[in-house]
């Protein structure tokens, strides 16, 4: 490892004397050297360090140091003596022109020596054939990175399965996959810089959308909750290393588009957002930290050590010396004798706890061990029963409606990894083919998108007997299905089956596979295996969700019991419809879903919140969120509902509403008022919003090619209240990149 981080850092070090060899003034130069500080940052961290460094150096390719007067003069100076040498030695004429030519070339800079220099590259052909040969070297240098990035890969994929909320990772997968292409195309960089003509923009929106420093925070957040500080850092390390991969990518891309400024942007981006999840990186272990020794703080226990009772009774001095309490027994009972001592309250207080404990220990101790039994009796009921239950999913959708239909199964092994849920593609396996199957299931170079869930019929002598080889043992599924016969049940393979550990395996009852497997699930189908409560798959947006057509649909923002698509309590558009669905085990309805059909029939905050009807004795499924429900859309131009204003528009946005800007001025509150009739919306005294929805964000994109000047929007919704919305904007602009803040008209206040 030691002789690989040595290689590592010789093989960027070149690029750092590069930039650290002079004082810069184009802006491309000036962030380099602040991502060479970060380079030099990342210490022994072989694939950050490799990746990073490889953006790095690919960017440092644009500059031009000028060298030093008194460098050229040095060199002169020794050409000088060198060719005195070989003329001494009578070497070749052919090896003494060599160095003249070179010495000419020295004194013609030193005689045309200027203070003001081209700190760019110029010539982009040149340019692109020196990236061009530095790409395919690089290239070879990743391709050594591979084990220790896999490595690192491994580790952290399964703690993606943590994450109920898919948008978390779908970043992540879509730059891996981008870079892997871009890589395997390095010996014609041309071509495959032609090809990502067509896919550079839906990459980007990936980037920006969901690699964001606030919601990886988050993801960082939910890391540490479930598997610790140190997978949180594992998890930090490997968003470094695909925000790299990203950035190679840009750097390549717009170098051979002759774009300097974009290069130069997504070089700033980066090192922003490194040094954002830098913070909130030590912001969510800290938080970790604080719960931790809250937790360990002892109670307040010695405050009131003993009770008043008449067996114990606590005497309270009104004089200003220290007490103390010594305990004396009778037949009767304990009494306490107050004595003046020298010693400390607290130390008072304590010692008379301890005595009675000592006192009623033959009480306390069995009593204690009988808690103890039951507890534990309890926690392995609910860990046994949370662990064992699972319901296989398939999910119908159309315009504004949701079908779902559901089984309950047991789960029946341990795999290394836990997960939330696991979905994939069904394979039904019919007993031909086998050996064909095997292998497709081993394929390794299958991506994550192509996941498959296995199902075996244990009436099927050939697919049964698949479960004793490794093969399938050691698969790359993403579960495993197996279906009672009316001969067998999963009991009968249960040795075997306890040999499985790198994917979930569950099983369904013989009644659920003719009542619901074979008829609903077909070979192909999307199937969703939930592991968690029932009632936690409506919170998870990206499987709970409608097609909206929000491209042709308003959202009602402030509408009294809304239609078709509105804003939920959560910031986000929702579609309100009935949705359909049903849950069977062994034949009837599943207790669960019985349950919830009950619990819903409550009215939610949320419901309130969204300004729904209450219909008493009716089940209040939770509504659906749109479908990519925070794609950016422009506020621009709005498609507002009938019966409601655009009160965000700059020609109503003074009138109906109240605009302000908030603590950093980097950001506009505008806050809805009243509508053009003078219907009442937001109350005077609200100004501003503890719970604000995701951000709607345009990505940093130019907006003038002539001038270079680059813009970028993003907004976020509030649902205060049934009526009462407000809006957060942010714009960015600046010459080459988005780096300054503009409040919108009538934000002259603080909120």
């Amino acid at each position: 490892m030691t002789e690989k981080i040595k290689q590592t850092c010789s093989y960027v070090s070149e690029s750092l004397d590069k930039v650290r060899s002079t004082e810069w003034a184009e802006p491309v130069a000036c962030v380099l050297k602040v991502t060479g500080t970060i380079v030099q940052g990342l210490g022994n961290f072989v694939p950050g360090l490799g990746i990073l460094g490889g953006a790095f150096i690919l960017g440092t390719k644009l500059l031009n140091p000028q060298p030093k007067l008194s460098d050229l003069r040095k060199t002169e100076k020794s050409l000088k003596l060198d060719i005195e040498k070989f003329k001494s030695k009578s070497v070749s004429s052919f090896e003494i022109d060599s160095l003249s030519k070179d010495l000419d070339n020295v004194q013609n800079s030193i005689t045309n020596f200027k203070e003001s220099h081209s700190e760019l590259i110029d010539d982009f052909a040149v340019l692109k054939l020196d990236v061009r040969d530095q790409f395919k070297t690089i290239s070879k240098e990743m391709k050594s990175l591979e084990s220790d990035v896999k490595d690192l890969k491994d580790l952290v994929t399964a703690t993606f399965e943590l994450i109920v909320d898919q948008r978390y990772k779908d970043g992540i997968e879509s730059i891996e996959a981008a870079y892997q292409t871009f890589l395997d195309g390095s010996n014609n960089i041309e071509a495959t810089l032609l090809s990502f003509d067509y896919y550079i923009v839906e990459l980007q929106s990936n980037f920006n959308q969901h690699l964001k420093p606030e919601k990886l925070e988050e993801y960082l957040r939910i890391i540490n909750r479930h598997k610790g500080a140190e997978m949180c850092h594992q998890m930090f390390n490997y968003i470094l290393v695909v925000k790299s991969k990203y950035l190679q990518i840009m750097t390549v891309y717009y170098i051979h588009k002759n774009d300097v400024a974009r290069v130069s942007c997504n070089f700033e981006r980066f090192n922003k957002h490194y040094f954002e999840l830098e913070e909130s990186l030590d912001k969510v272990l800290k938080e970790e930290m604080t719960e931790t020794q809250n937790s360990s703080i002892p109670t307040t226990v010695f405050e009131n050590p003993v009770p008043n009772t008449p067996e114990v009774g606590r005497v309270l001095s009104s004089s200003t010396n220290n007490v103390d309490l010594e305990l004396n027994h009778n037949n009767t009972g304990s009494t306490l004798k107050q004595m003046t001592t020298k010693g400390h309250p607290k130390d008072q207080r304590k010692t008379t706890l301890i005595t009675y404990l000592k006192d009623k220990k033959k009480v306390i101790i069995p009593a204690l061990v009988v808690v103890c039994i039951l507890m534990a009796f309890i926690i392995l009921a609910l860990v046994s029963k949370s662990d064992s239950t699972v319901f296989l999913m398939v999910k119908t959708v159309n315009v504004g409606q949701i079908k779902i239909r559901m089984t309950k199964g047991l789960k029946i092994n341990n795999p290394k990894y836990s997960v939330a849920k696991a979905s994939g593609k069904v394979q039904f396996c019919n007993g031909k083919k086998v050996n064909d199957l095997l292998q497709s299931i081993n394929d390794k170079k299958r991506t994550l998108e192509s996941n498959k869930i296995l199902v075996i019929d244990l009436g099927v002598t050939k697919c049964k007997d698949l479960l004793s080889k490794s093969e399938l043992q050691n698969a790359n599924l993403a579960g495993l299905v197996i279906l009672d016969s009316p001969d067998l049940n999963y009991k009968s393979m249960k040795s075997v089956l306890k040999k499985i550990h790198s994917y979930p395996a569950i099983s369904f009852q013989e009644k659920d596979v003719k009542n619901f497997l074979k008829s609903v699930v077909r070979d192909g189908a999307t199937v969703e295996i939930w592991f968690g409560k029932l009632e936690d798959v409506f919170k998870y947006e990206d499987f709970y969700n409608v097609d909206c057509n929000l491209s042709e649909q308003c959202i009602h923002l402030y509408t009294p019991h809304p239609q078709q698509v509105y804003l939920g309590c959560e910031g986000v558009p929702k579609y309100r419809t009935e949705p359909d669905i049903t849950c069977m085990y062994s034949g009837a309805e599943c207790v669960e879903l019985a349950k919830l059909k009950i619990k819903f029939q409550q009215f939610s905050t949320c419901a309130e919140k969204e300004g729904l009807p209450y219909k008493k004795g009716s089940t209040m499924w939770p509504t659906p969120t749109c479908h990519n429900a925070t794609e950016y859309r422009s506020l621009d131009k709005p498609i507002s509902c009938p019966g409601e204003d655009p009160f965000w528009t700059d020609e109503l946005r003074n009138r109906l509403s109240t605009v302000c800007y908030t603590a950093k001025r980097q950001t506009s509150l505008i806050i809805s008022r009243q509508t053009t009739k003078g219907t009442k919306l937001c109350d005077a005294k609200v100004r501003s919003c503890k719970s604000w929805g995701p951000w709607f964000d345009s990505g940093c994109s130019i907006s003038n090619h002539q001038t270079n000047e680059w813009s970028q929007t993003r907004y976020r919704y509030c649902k205060h209240s049934a009526q009462c919305v407000l809006i957060e904007t942010e714009v960015k602009y600046g010459v080459g990149g988005c780096n300054k803040f503009f409040l919108v008209e009538g934000a002259d206040r603080r909120c």
